[in-house]
């Protein structure tokens, strides 16, 4: 997922969604220029789907002057309609045992993609 990915990033710490710029403190998570206000979501994000994750150290004008770094992913954008899923099964050991089932379900047509 986009949270395994930015864990394991030079430079940033974190989990969660909570991720931090080392040097800079907690950073805003864009992805494909949106800004992410549900850090779950990072669990929806297969990491073979993310094209590229930028860290920006020093955002300029264009964000919040409260905001010291930014984390920025785009997404591999898919082409042509139809209707698509994915199902995945994940399971995690640790100090505790966590089993995770998601199902992704996409509807593209003339640009447009609906999921869910």
């Amino acid at each position: 997922t986009a949270n395994d990915v930015l864990k394991r990033l030079p430079a940033i710490t974190g989990d969660n969604g909570d991720f931090s710029i080392f040097g800079k403190g907690k950073a805003k998570i864009y992805v494909n220029n949106r800004e992410l206000r549900d850090v779950s979501e990072l669990d929806l994000i297969s990491s073979a789907d993310i094209r590229e994750v930028e860290i920006v150290h020093n955002p300029g004008a264009g964000y919040d002057a409260s905001v010291k770094a930014v984390i920025r992913i785009h997404t591999v954008r898919k082409t042509g309609d139809g209707l698509s899923f994915d199902i995945r099964s994940t399971y995690l050991q640790t100090e505790n045992t966590d089993l995770r089932q998601q199902l992704n379900l996409n509807y593209r047509h003339k640009g447009w993609d609906i999921f869910g």
